[in-house]
């Protein structure tokens, strides 16, 4: 059960305004939404599931961590494909199915990709914030393209146990975010040598350098898992 953490007219009207974008997604990588309603307080009532991406011990082996992020392409390429983007990828925003099978939450910073011209979108998680979402005037507006690079951050500290950007102070994490390039995740450990084209395509300052559709590297990321001998990618 989701609820606002107060309660007033207003902040129902935007809760239930939120809601109906996620609502009509079904997808097995997205978590279902049983019941919407505002009556007697707005709430939300969705599947159980028992933990979430950022509660498990990382790194991951790099088929599990590949496997959890096609999975999450593969709820994002459903919800793009519906006009509907997330804006708030990170591992607390995922959860897990007792198999790993992810499935994404909290669609409350989801809007639709018609209405992206508006720039406003306090509330992300900086750590997991796209370039665009701290300076919209110099990268442009967000779109598909700022899950995609949210979820290489995810994917990136899935495999090397840490973000790619790490600071003491806001200023200086939004300032990596904007200016600084993260090591490949071969720098940590030299078998990820064949993710780094992925990851780092992901991590792109420019939106127009990453992956342009989350399908696009679903595919990216299932293809070179097959070549390495999984097939458990579907």
């Amino acid at each position: 059960m989701k609820i606002p953490v107060t309660y007033d007219e207003e902040t129902g009207k935007t809760f239930m305004k939120e809601m109906r974008f996620w609502k009509d997604l079904t997808h097995p990588n997205i978590v279902e939404v049983h019941s919407v309603n505002i009556l007697p307080v707005p709430f939300v009532e969705m599947e159980y599931l028992p933990r979430t991406l950022g509660e498990i011990e990382k790194p991951l082996p790099v088929e599990t961590a590949a496997r959890i992020a096609a999975g999450i392409a593969a709820g994002l390429a459903y919800a793009h494909e519906r006009g509907v983007i997330h804006r708030d990828i990170k591992p607390g925003n995922i959860l897990l199915a007792d198999d790993l099978t992810p499935k994404i939450t909290d669609w409350g910073m989801s809007t639709t990709l018609e209405r992206t011209r508006d720039t406003s979108i306090a509330g992300f998680t900086l750590a997991y914030a796209a370039p665009e979402q701290i300076a919209p005037d110099r990268f442009g507006r967000t779109d598909a393209r700022t899950d995609i690079y949210q979820l290489g951050v995810v994917f990136y500290e899935l495999v090397t146990g840490k973000p790619p950007f790490a600071s003491e102070g806001l200023a200086g994490l939004a300032r990596a975010i904007l200016h600084d390039h993260p090591p490949p995740p071969s720098a940590t450990t030299s078998s990820l040598v064949e993710l780094d084209p992925i990851i780092m395509r992901c991590l792109a300052k420019d939106p127009t350098d990453r992956y342009q559709s989350a399908r696009e590297l679903q595919a990216a990321i299932e293809t070179l898992m097959r070549r390495s001998g999984d097939t458990t990618l579907t």
